[in-house]
């Protein structure tokens, strides 16, 4: 998978044939399998050579645990398990036949092309936070994600990250740990701007720069968002308790924020992140193209992890700040379905990918004309989804006449929460955009 573009592996899901078996012990399973390709004759030598990142997770799939193991796209080429080189080819994995090997070899040499695998000019180890890097290290060894030959040595551990060419620190070493690496690079700083009204025509409120190397910038940004997230405090519709939510999903947020740092093309001035917050929405956007294999359509579906900068990727996923790849942007849309939220927003803009995302009203922002009833219909029910009277009836939970339902229904199309399609036996209701 690493030499053939990345991919997904299903284990104990079986085939057509034979429905499989699942996995009996998952966490045992991740254990040995991260232990096997950690280990070998060469104890300075792990298995799979050169080492690189990969998440896998449990899920339920008819009625059985199964493993999924998330592969991104090999950035240092050829990867080899015991000295051997092997590749997908058709649905399988076979040996790398000689030609093979000799066009992933030049694949690799492309790599060292990239802005961020150049050296950065005028730098030495001197100029990066060492503890920093040592702590990195280890809490990738502990958590048995990689193996290093050298653990008091943040030159050596460096090295083992592809983060060293040519004897000097990488662009993306400098960027992950450097001191003060704006000074050099002013493009990699952060910018938020929170605005008093809807539209950025309107008076700004705050418009604050966050600097620093990547790791440290994530939680200066991630922290002062959550700082700005209102808190919503309302009763439930049908008790008394009292229920207390963040505006927006919080992790959601958070990944929104690490897929633009990780996915940012920073060889450009132009390649400073922007967040802004509406009293109604946050946006994200960073400068970069999806690669060419992806759509923006693909981003709230199941698709491979292809970061542009797999040494970002690699670091985060080594912290613990990421833990399964490919799935950051379907778990987003997830969360805000769950949250009765609109669906988030990608899109191409100034060649750049933004993230919006609308979060919860607060709830004088409803009509008062509305019931509880309508209230709950107009948080739970997403755009697009069509509603009768019976699923209003079934959504609501509450014993009420079906002429009622519609009474109530009425006052949600004349407010412009619902178009109404259809007469009589088929009449239906659609959910529209407004909020």
């Amino acid at each position: 998978m690493l030499n053939s573009g990345g991919g997904m592996i299903y284990i104990g899901i079986g085939n057509e044939s034979d429905k499989g078996e699942g996995v009996n012990n998952p966490k045992e399973f991740e254990k040995r399998l991260r232990d096997e390709l950690l280990s070998s004759q060469d104890i300075y030598k792990p298995a799979l050579s050169p080492q690189a990142y990969w998440s896998i997770e449990s899920k339920m799939y008819n009625k059985r645990k199964i493993m999924i193991i998330s592969v991104p796209a090999g950035a240092f080429l050829p990867y080899a398990i015991d000295g051997e080189i092997y590749i997908r080819k058709n649905n399988q994995t076979l040996q790398a036949e000689s030609n093979e090997v000799d066009y992933l070899i030049n694949q690799r040499y492309l790599e060292f092309s990239r802005w961020g695998t150049l050296p950065v000019l005028e730098k030495e180890i001197k100029d990066l936070d060492k503890d920093l890097i040592l702590e990195t290290a280890k809490i990738a060894e502990e958590k048995h994600l990689f193996k290093f030959s050298d653990l008091s040595d943040p030159f050596s551990i460096l090295d083992n990250l592809n983060l060293i060419f040519q004897g000097r620190i990488s662009n993306f070493a400098f960027l992950l740990f450097g001191k003060n690496p704006e000074r050099t690079y002013p493009q990699i700083r952060a910018r938020i701007v929170t605005y008093l009204g809807k539209k950025t025509d309107l008076k700004i409120g705050t418009d604050k720069f966050f600097e620093g190397n990547l790791l440290k910038q994530y939680h200066l940004v991630t922290d002062y968002i959550r700082n700005q997230i209102p808190t919503i405090s309302e009763l439930t519709a049908f008790d008394d308790v009292r229920k207390d939510e963040l505006k927006y999903p919080y992790w959601s947020i958070r990944e929104g924020v690490r897929n633009a740092i990780i996915h940012r093309n920073y060889a450009t001035s132009t390649a400073e992140m922007k967040i802004e917050i509406f009293p109604d929405r946050i946006s994200i956007w960073s400068y970069g193209l999806l690669p060419e294999k992806l759509k923006i359509s693909d981003l709230k579906k199941e698709h491979p992890s292809l970061p542009p900068n797999p040494e970002i990727a690699q670091i985060f996923f080594l912290r613990g700040i990421i833990e399964k790849l490919g799935r950051g942007t379907q778990r987003i849309t997830e969360e805000f379905k769950d949250a009765g939220l609109p669906s988030p927003k990608w899109e191409e803009i100034v060649g750049g990918i933004k993230l919006t995302m609308t979060g919860k009203r607060v709830g004088k922002d409803v009509p008062e004309v509305f019931n509880a009833r309508q209230i709950e219909a107009i948080k739970k029910v997403n755009t697009g989804d069509v509603v009768r009277v019976k699923d209003y009836l079934e959504l609501i939970n509450v014993k009420i006449a079906p002429r009622t339902a519609r009474d109530d229904i009425y006052g949600l199309v004349k407010e412009g929460y619902f178009k109404q399609q259809g007469k009589g036996q088929s009449t239906v209701y659609i959910r529209t955009d407004k909020r």
